[in-house]
């Protein structure tokens, strides 16, 4: 009669970075654990490259030493151990799938408390590789959700236009009046002296007023759309800048986010070089414009008051 065992098997989907460190702690958790279960096991380790090279080996240090290459990195890491070679009894495997960012887990034990006992250590060691962000969120986003991100901002972009800028021919309700008009009427009225003169201004400025609610009336009967051209002006510009290139910002900084990453070899050059390309654009582009973009903001809202 086969002897019984529990099998207990857990999928993990997380972004990942696997470190020698990390590694280490999580071989030397497994094979403390492993040696209450059984005296006599073994280890074998598998890695598959982007480009299908596989390298198989009992030793760690084959696998650590190995040069993953940036252009060939390792795309598949399993970790295998077992107590005999054959139909193993015990046994504990780990798989690594860089592409999906996924990890497996599979432990069979014929002690179910010793089999939990290593099940619930592998995960708390495995948890600690974990790598959270909102920007990888954005990374599963499908290619249309993507072309929201600059929707959203021109959304943003239009609505600040709208509450903070004035265009230069905006008529004043209470006078319908344009600011141009009220200037001008106003420095025209400190030259008026004669009655005359001032029978003339009277009805300059009412024709004047006549024809701005006439012009008003014609052009909402005819069209519902303001003209945005009327919006361009050296305020719009200097908001509307800094907002594109924010946007161009963040979907430049998504590469700077690869995703699962086996930390070793060539590898780990090529990723502190991303992290310093990551910090300049975050501290330096994205944080400095906005930044920007608030005084701008506050600058032309205060404007309004003087």
């Amino acid at each position: 009669m086969a002897e019984l065992k529990s099998v207990i098997r857990k999928r993990l989907n997380n972004v990942f970075v696997l470190d020698v460190s990390k590694l280490s702690r999580l071989l030397n958790v497994i094979e403390d654990r492993f040696q209450e279960i059984s005296k006599d096991f073994f280890s074998i380790f598998e890695i598959t490259t982007k480009k299908g090279k596989t390298l198989t080996s009992h030793q760690i240090e084959s696998i650590v030493e190995f040069d993953n290459a940036v252009n060939n990195p390792i795309s598949e890491f399993t970790i295998r151990y077992q107590d005999i070679e054959d139909d193993p009894k015990n046994m504990c495997e780990i798989y690594f799938d860089k592409e999906e960012s996924k990890i497996r887990i599979k432990i069979e034990c014929t002690d179910p408390k010793k089999g939990n006992d290593l099940f619930a250590e592998v995960e708390e060691q495995l948890e600690r590789t974990f790598v959270n962000s909102w920007l990888y969120s954005l990374k599963k986003l499908s290619f249309a959700d993507m072309l929201m991100i600059p929707f959203v901002m021109m959304i943003v972009f239009v609505t600040f236009v709208l509450l903070f800028i004035e265009t230069p021919s905006s008529l004043d309700k209470s006078n319908y009046l344009t600011r141009e008009e009220i200037v001008y009427f106003q420095e025209k009225q400190d030259l008026v002296r004669e009655q005359s003169e001032k029978v003339n201004f009277i009805y300059e400025l009412l024709q004047k007023q006549i024809q701005n609610i006439h012009s008003k009336n014609v052009a909402t009967k005819s069209t519902s759309i303001i003209k945005f051209s009327s919006y361009l002006n050296y305020k719009t510009i200097l908001i509307a800048l800094p907002i594109l290139i924010v946007t161009g910002g963040i979907f430049y900084i998504i590469k700077l986010y690869p995703g699962s990453i086996f930390l070793w070899g060539d590898y780990k050059d090529h990723f502190a070089s991303i992290i310093e390309r990551r910090k300049f654009v975050w501290n330096t582009i994205i944080i400095a414009l906005l930044v920007g973009v608030i005084g701008n903001l506050f600058v032309f809202g205060f404007s309004q008051y003087l």
